[in-house]
């Protein structure tokens, strides 16, 4: 991976290709946070957060999704890295600084009464991530690689790229 350039301030976005073993998912974040942290050792950490909302039907999208895909990126406090590595990712609410993983949020709404959510958790295994704050830390730029496990165990790969602004959690 080659560092980016943040000289350009492309669209806020955060894209993605998740090949499931079923089959390639193209992710297209909506939503996205940005916080400063600390992980389970002490280190300072950015934790990226991007959300992709999905419905049955896509002419409706209002109201309660129907499955939420969350990537989690949690990266080192400095200021660029190149071909950073991963180490393996945790469940949260732990953070291992240098990590990522997948979760997909599959909301049930019953006929009657409070929807309820389950979590499937893709913890990451491996992979390396390419990132560049620019001077201010108010937009990062990068791109990552993922190996993630799903329950069965079962390896696969995603991959993409973000152009983002430091503004907390907000829309995109």
């Amino acid at each position: 991976m080659s560092t980016p350039s943040t000289s350009q301030n492309p669209k806020e976005e955060f894209n993605a290709t998740i090949k499931f073993p079923a089959g390639d998912f193209v992710f297209k974040a909506n939503k996205i946070g940005i916080e400063k942290s600390v992980d389970s050792s002490g280190s300072e950490c950015w934790v990226l957060k991007a959300f992709q909302d999905t419905y049955k039907d896509p002419a409706i999208k209002s109201g309660l999704a129907d499955e939420i895909f969350s990537i989690q990126l949690t990266i080192a406090g400095e200021t660029s890295a190149n071909n950073q590595p991963f180490q393996p990712g945790t469940r949260p609410p732990i953070l291992t600084k240098n990590s990522g993983n997948l979760f997909k949020i599959v909301v049930i709404k019953p006929d009657n009464g409070k929807p309820t959510d389950t979590i499937e958790y893709h913890i990451g295994k491996s992979g390396s991530t390419t990132y560049l704050w620019n001077k201010e830390k108010t937009c990062i730029t990068g791109a990552f690689s993922l190996l993630v496990e799903n329950a069965q165990e079962e390896p696969f790969q995603l991959f993409g790229s973000f152009n983002l602004l430091n503004r907390g959690n907000h829309s995109i």
